[in-house]
C-alpha cells in the first residue's frame, strides 16, 4: 500500500511543515465530514418533502502531531516554523501527495500539550483546530483548455524532402469545443480573450448546453488580452495588457459562466467586423469531496 505524503504550508508556499516522521510527525488527521444543507417545502396533503435547493456546509479539521528535535535550540526553531504557518489571522493549506490541497482557517492558536513528558526539548505534542469555508479539496495544478484549439499535423515517424515546407499544426475551423470537468461540483473559471494580428470586437463565450453566454462589449486591439474571473466572491474583468478594470464592459445580459460537472460544450464568437484572430483559453481548478 502506497504511503501518502502530508504537509501544511502557508498560502504562498514559502513556509512548509512536512510530516516526514523525522522533524514533524502526525498522530491524528481528522478531516471531518461535509453536511448537506437542503431547502424543502411541504404541500397540502403531501407525503414527505420536496427538495428545492441543496448546498454544502463547512468542514471541521483537527490535526495532532509531534515536533521532534535533538536539542533545545532545534526544538525552539522547529516550533517557531510551525507557528509561522498556524496563525488565526490568515489561512493555511493541508497538502496531500503534492497534488491536492485543502484551505483551512485556524479557529484557535496553536495548542501545545502541558505535560512535561510530551512538551520538552526532544518531543512536543501539538494540536491544530480549523474549519474550511470551502470544504472541497482542489488540485494544486490548474487545468487549462484552449477553446480556439489547434490540431497537430507533425508526428513521428516523419520524412520530409529537403527544402519542402511542412506545418506543425493548423487552427481548428470549429468554434465549438468539448471540455470535461472531473470535479464533483461546478467551479468558477478564468477566461482569457486575446486579439491576434488585428482587432477583435465583442468577444464572447457561450455554454452551448445551457445557452448562457458571457460577452465583452469592447474592441480589443491587436495584442490586447482580457481576463475574466467567474469564481464565487472573486468575480472580475481586467484588461491585463493595459492593467485596467474592464468590469463595465461585461454585457448586462451576460452570465458569469461556471464549469459544469462532466462534459460540456463551449462556443467562442466575436463580431464580424473584427479584423484579427481570437485566442480564447479557459482555466479552472477541479474541486473534490475526498482524495
Amino acid at each position: 500500500m502506497r504511503r501518502r505524503k502530508y504537509a501544511i504550508t502557508n498560502l504562498d508556499g514559502t513556509v512548509a511543515i512536512n510530516f516526514d516522521n523525522k522533524t514533524y510527525t502526525k498522530s491524528l488527521l481528522d478531516l471531518g465530514s461535509i453536511e448537506a444543507n437542503l431547502a424543502t417545502y411541504i404541500g397540502a396533503g403531501q407525503a414527505g418533502q420536496t427538495i428545492t435547493a441543496r448546498n454544502y456546509g463547512t468542514r471541521d479539521v483537527t490535526i495532532e502531531g509531534y515536533v521532534l528535535a535533538d536539542n533545545e535550540e532545534e526544538m525552539k526553531s522547529r516550533k517557531a516554523t510551525l507557528q509561522k504557518v498556524i496563525v488565526p489571522t490568515t489561512d493555511f493549506y493541508l497538502v496531500i501527495d503534492d497534488r491536492y490541497r485543502l484551505r483551512i482557517t485556524a479557529t484557535s492558536t496553536l495548542q501545545y500539550e502541558t505535560d512535561w513528558y510530551v512538551n520538552c526539548e526532544l518531543l512536543t505534542k501539538f494540536t491544530i483546530e480549523g474549519t474550511c469555508s470551502n470544504p472541497f479539496f482542489e488540485t494544486i495544478q490548474e487545468q487549462q483548455a484552449s477553446i480556439t484549439g489547434w490540431i497537430k499535423d507533425f508526428h513521428f515517424p516523419y520524412c520530409n524532402p529537403v527544402g519542402q515546407k511542412f506545418t506543425f499544426g493548423h487552427r481548428s475551423t470549429s468554434k465549438i469545443v468539448d471540455l470535461r470537468n472531473e470535479s464533483e461540483v461546478e467551479t468558477g473559471m478564468i477566461i482569457t480573450f486575446k486579439a491576434v494580428a488585428g482587432t477583435i470586437v465583442s468577444p464572447s463565450l457561450m455554454n452551448v448546453n445551457t445557452g448562457e453566454e458571457l460577452v465583452i462589449e469592447a474592441t480589443l486591439e491587436s495584442g490586447e488580452e482580457v481576463q475574466v474571473n467567474t469564481g464565487y466572491g472573486v468575480k472580475s474583468c481586467r484588461n491585463t495588457t493595459l492593467d485596467e478594470n474592464w468590469l463595465q464592459h461585461v454585457s448586462l445580459d451576460s452570465t458569469w459562466l461556471q464549469m459544469p460537472v462532466g462534459l460540456s460544450s463551449f462556443r467562442y464568437d466575436y463580431d464580424e467586423t473584427s479584423t484579427g484572430t481570437l485566442e480564447c483559453n479557459v482555466y479552472y481548478t477541479p474541486q473534490l469531496i475526498e482524495v
